[in-house]
Parts: C-alpha cells; sequence; structure tokens
C-alpha cells in the first residue's frame, strides 16, 4: 500500500506551478536538485527534479518536472507537512538551501536550520557531519 495524499484542487495546481517556476529562477546558473517530501498517511511521498540552468536556458527531463509539479501542489494545499531542499553547484560550491512548506507558503530555513534538519541522525539522535565541500546557505525567500 502507498502512501495517502490529499487531492489538490486546481488553484493548488496552479500555486505549485508558479512556485516552480520562482524556484528555478531564483536557482540562476548551475547544476541544480530539488528535493521534495510530504508526509501522508502510511508514510513519506518523495519527488525530486534535476536541472541544469545557464544564461536562462534550462536543460532538464519534461516527465520528471510534472511529477514534481504533481506533489508540489500537495505540499501548497497545506493538508500535510512537506519540506523542500535545493542542492545547487556553480563553479565547483556545492551549497544546499531548505523549506518547510506551510498553509501553501515557504518557509525559507536558515544555514542552521537546514545543516539541523540534514545532518541529523533520528535514530542515533547525534548530528553527523556534512558531506565534505558541501556548505549550507540561508534560503532565500520565494515569491510567487
Amino acid at each position: 500500500m502507498g502512501v495517502l495524499l490529499h487531492v489538490p484542487s486546481s488553484a493548488d495546481d496552479e500555486a505549485a506551478v508558479k512556485l516552480f517556476m520562482a524556484l528555478i529562477k531564483e536557482a540562476g546558473n548551475g547544476l541544480h536538485h530539488l528535493a521534495l517530501s510530504v508526509t501522508g498517511m502510511g508514510g513519506v511521498a518523495y519527488e525530486d527534479f534535476s536541472f541544469m540552468q545557464e544564461h536562462e536556458k534550462i536543460a532538464s527531463v519534461k516527465e520528471e518536472g510534472l511529477a514534481f509539479c504533481r506533489l508540489l501542489a500537495v505540499a501548497v494545499s497545506g493538508a500535510h507537512p512537506s519540506g523542500l531542499a535545493m542542492r545547487s553547484v556553480e563553479e565547483e560550491v556545492e551549497g544546499v538551501c531548505a523549506w518547510i512548506v506551510r498553509k501553501g507558503i515557504l518557509r525559507p530555513l536558515s544555514r542552521a536550520e537546514a545543516f539541523n534538519a540534514y545532518c541529523y541522525n533520528p535514530d542515533s539522535g547525534e548530528i553527523t557531519p556534512p558531506e565534505p565541500g558541501v556548505q549550507y546557505n540561508d534560503a532565500p525567500f520565494i515569491h510567487v
């Protein structure tokens, strides 16, 4: 049995597409990976989307973008706790920033909050070191 999730409305779908486009615009040049998790009944649904952007030209797999937007619509509906992270590589510098999705709005996490969220081992309760060469950044506020 899979994860049970709220069915988003058409307004949620439209909001998700606007948010998706704003995230891509905010990402800027470089290689980027968006990861979205939505906690539903029975577990966590996860989608990711990778893209390369150079001077406003984007290379990606369209089907991955559609699947990502479908789950993003569920997240922006506000029916489930959700989180979003973006890992970016530009000029050999790798950075991670993250947001919590609450009531349809992305709340940016500070670099310390992102570090705590992604370097915490819930099984042991200990902080694990970040991957070598990865820096955590304050997430920008995304306007839609």
